[in-house]
């Protein structure tokens, strides 16, 4: 694959279903490759930090199974967020289905704008100016910039303070999780930043849009809460944008190994609480594409990208 070249990985694969049916599967193809089961199906949050505890490595790369590869080098992002001890996670360019960009960079969420995009402020003619602005609607960067959160269809991060706040918040089943994650790292003085250099495309399916009240739905609305009573504001995020040189935490134990994850998903609609991860040898960097030839087995079970969806109820 494009975005592995040059990239020695080794595979680790987790799957969210207790049955094994997947490592039955590939196994006799992929006898390398390190199996996972969770005894039994947890959310995107959870698998996310349950994956990156079988990896050593100095970065995690957090992709969606809806995402692809276009253009751009994971290594020259590795090499730019290692240029600067104050930033914590990049984030790339995405670009939606029709070949349009889409917005993955915004400010931190407020209950005006939560309660707005509920109301369908997307689709309104006439949008707000506090909406627009918190979500950077108008904003286009061709440069590296920092910014508040990126969507968690790719998150490239320093593992050392992936660990340091905790990595992802499980209490968080699906969505915002990549907001949190965002926070918390700003909280420590730490920036996300938008890379643009490096571009993926990504089918954002948005599910909790497309069947209101049903269990993604509910996901959403909770999340929405629990972002806003976790960090105390309404209105204002406490944090804001700065430039404060911090010292990253000690790496001491982990190696430059290679690993990849692939989880599988328990969900009904076909948004999936699932992540997968890969690590480059060479940078010591977790980074996170399936193999073509894995990606080929792992469609037999249904599985897109990397992540089933081979679905059932939790």
């Amino acid at each position: 694959m494009r975005a592995l070249r040059d990239i020695a990985s080794e595979t680790v694969l987790l799957d969210n279903l207790p049955d094994g049916k997947v490592e039955a599967l590939l196994r006799p193809v992929f006898p390398d490759v390190i199996y996972m089961n969770n005894p039994s199906p947890v959310g995107f949050a959870d698998n996310v930090n349950r994956a990156s505890k079988a990896c050593a490595g100095k970065h995690l790369l957090i992709l969606n199974p809806d995402t692809v590869y276009q253009s751009g080098s994971i290594a020259g992002a590795i090499d730019y967020l290692e240029q600067y001890a104050d930033i914590a996670l990049l984030g790339c360019r995405l670009m939606n289905d029709d070949g349009s960009i889409q917005q993955n960079y915004r400010r931190f969420p407020t209950l005006p704008v939560i309660l707005s995009r509920g109301l369908g402020a997307d689709h309104w003619p006439w949008q707000p100016h506090f909406y627009r602005w918190r979500m950077m609607l108008d904003a286009t960067f061709d440069r590296p910039t920092p910014v508040d959160w990126v969507f968690g269809a790719f998150m490239l991060v320093r593992r050392s303070w992936f660990d340091a706040v905790g990595g992802m918040d499980p209490n968080f089943n699906l969505y915002y999780e990549d907001v949190d994650l965002c926070y918390r790292l700003r909280a420590r003085g730490l920036k996300t930043v938008f890379y643009p250099e490096l571009q993926f495309g990504h089918r954002h399916l948005r599910g909790s849009a497309r069947k209101p009240l049903g269990k993604a739905w509910r996901w959403h609305v909770r999340s929405a809460y629990r972002i806003l009573r976790k960090h105390g504001y309404l209105l204002r995020p406490p944090v804001e944008l700065g430039h404060t040189d911090v010292r990253a935490p000690q790496t001491d134990g982990q190696s430059d190994g290679a690993s990849f994850v692939a989880l599988r998903s328990p969900i009904r609609e076909r948004r999936d609480s699932g992540a997968h991860l890969s690590f480059d040898r060479r940078t010591g960097s977790l980074l996170s594409v399936a193999p073509s030839a894995l990606r080929a087995q792992l469609a037999r079970l249904r599985l897109r990208t990397g992540v089933a969806c081979r679905s059932r109820s939790t």
